[in-house]
């Protein structure tokens, strides 16, 4: 693995598996291009994410990813597992791109590739951003109330 020195990775949030990554980047020799800043606080979610040019959704399954169109209504250019959930809102070199879900390497080369073309980020982040200007915010609301409802109902509460 190397370094791409155009290329910075800010890892926003903790979880099991932050440890790990924060090793596998020094094992790996390319700790020098993380960012691993842990949880923050939600009203500052939007400062990180203007701060991307390329917003990486590495989730193997997502309900309704707001994170999503959030990042296109920001203009900025989505890399995302493929999942149905990111193939409902992505169409891929349009309005974002998809790489194969689990497939390091080919995250990697997309993102790399994604990084060396700065018109194209750009194009893709235009275009999403029409498209999201369209999509409303208040069907996103009910869409994920939906899918709260739905994962409530099959799971009951214990007694």
């Amino acid at each position: 693995m190397r370094l791409d020195p155009r290329v910075v990775y800010v890892v926003v949030g903790d979880g099991p598996s932050r440890r790990e990554m924060e090793e596998l980047t020094r094992t790996k020799g390319i700790a020098a291009g993380f960012r691993f800043v842990g949880e923050i606080r939600h009203e500052r979610v939007s400062k990180y994410r203007n701060l991307a040019d390329i917003v990486l959704a590495t989730s193997e399954r997502e309900g309704f990813p707001f994170i999503y169109r959030e990042a296109q209504a920001c203009a900025r250019t989505v890399l995302a597992s493929d999942i149905a959930a990111s193939r409902e809102i992505i169409a891929e070199g349009e309005t974002g791109a998809l790489f194969r879900t689990g497939d390091i390497e080919d995250l990697a080369a997309k993102t790399l590739a994604l990084a060396a073309a700065p018109g194209l980020r750009r194009q893709i982040g235009e275009r999403a951003r029409a498209v999201a200007a369209k999509d409303d915010p208040e069907h996103w609301v009910k869409t994920y109330a939906e899918l709260l409802s739905q994962t409530v109902a099959g799971h009951p509460m214990p007694t």
